[in-house]
């Protein structure tokens, strides 16, 4: 896979959900709060990134993991019923994106209530959670020199430059048999 790095898909997503929802009157990242905030609103936060096995591109793969928060007045008509299907909407929208990037398709892991902000009582608060996995730093596959279109086989201790006539073609394997 292509590299991609964390600041790219963080602000894709932004970009992506505020396009998406623009009933949304601030959508930002959840650092970068300060003060009062307008709301309806959705605060992207990075909570983990978890290396993953290598793929033998020599990247470092990550699954990050996302929570959005949503964060609505209470004193809004049907506030409740609300949040929940704004919950929904986004976690729809969300899940299987790419956000025009070369990640995973995005897997929603759930959706509940929550109070990440103690202090705004007077809001309602949902969180949905999601995952991508990334690749950071360059592939050593950079698609140059021969492409193999023949696969050969040899048995231990015949292996290596030294027992080259060793070698027989793989029966029955193709490179048209690839996807």
């Amino acid at each position: 896979m292509a590299e991609v790095k964390i600041t790219e898909l963080h602000d894709a997503i932004l970009k992506g959900i505020s396009k998406a929802f623009p009933s949304l009157v601030t959508v930002t990242a959840y650092d970068r709060i300060r003060g009062k905030m307008a709301v309806p609103a959705a605060l992207l936060f990075l909570a983990e990134m978890e290396r993953m096995d290598d793929v033998g591109t020599e990247q470092l793969c990550l699954e990050c993991r996302f929570d959005l928060f949503l964060v609505l007045d209470a004193l809004m008509d049907g506030v409740g019923q609300n949040v929940r299907q704004l919950a929904g909407d986004l976690a729809l929208y969300i899940h299987g994106n790419r956000f025009g990037l070369e990640v995973s398709p995005a897997k929603v892991a759930g959706l509940a209530p929550t109070e990440f902000l103690p202090a705004m009582a007077q809001h309602v608060e949902w969180q949905i959670s999601w995952t991508h996995e990334i690749y950071l730093g360059p592939s050593c596959w950079d698609g140059e020199g021969i492409i193999p279109t023949e696969v050969l086989y040899s048995i231990v201790p015949f292996v290596g430059p030294d027992h080259i006539e060793a070698y027989r073609p793989l029966e029955g394997i193709t490179n048209a048999d690839s996807p």
